[in-house]
């Protein structure tokens, strides 16, 4: 990612949310990712339209997705002409930095990563599963670890800085395109 994409936002549906911390809870207590794709209009303006869960070898510390498994969600998105727009993926407790073997294995620098804590496990108010949060959005949870990369490295990004990038909105709800089965 270059500097100039610095002024990019990530608009993402609230379903996207509960829909990621889902997928990534669903792989019981293990590091698990899935992407997030959309499409990347010239406004800078990045909507979620998809997200797309990778065939994937997990365990407690790490996850891997093969090359033939990236293969596959490379295609899903190029039949529907989305754009990688944020790599998911989740951590053991509350630590959502980035380690070095995650700096390593982000596949677009194109793309913010984040990273869910507790395995996915959704922070306060988010947990509300009703239609109050769908009608009332929250900001974008302060627990969820937000990465750029710009100045040559990825960088974790304060919470005022996420406000600056990333913006809830209440619809529409994502297309959940699971490679695992």
């Amino acid at each position: 990612m270059t500097d100039a994409n610095v002024n990019r936002r990530l608009v993402v549906p609230a379903d996207a949310v509960r829909l990621t911390s889902d997928a990534l809870r669903s792989m019981r207590n293990m590091e698990s990712c899935c992407f997030w794709f959309g499409t990347r209009p010239e406004n800078g303006l990045e909507m979620v339209e998809g997200i797309v869960i990778p065939q994937q070898n997990n365990n407690r510390g790490h996850y891997h997705v093969s090359a033939d498994a990236m293969i596959k969600v490379g295609n899903v998105a190029r039949e529907r002409g989305w754009k990688n727009l944020a790599q998911v993926h989740s951590h053991p407790g509350k630590g959502v930095g980035h380690s070095g073997y995650d700096d390593e294995m982000a596949n677009s620098r194109r793309a913010l990563s984040l990273v869910f804590p507790n395995y996915g496990v959704l922070p306060g108010a988010w947990r509300f599963r009703g239609w109050l949060w769908r009608i009332l959005p929250k900001p974008f949870p302060t627990e969820i670890g937000v990465h750029r990369y710009a100045g040559g490295r990825w960088r974790f990004l304060e919470p005022s800085e996420i406000a600056g990038c990333v913006d809830i909105v209440a619809r529409p709800r994502p297309t959940l395109i699971d490679l695992r089965r």
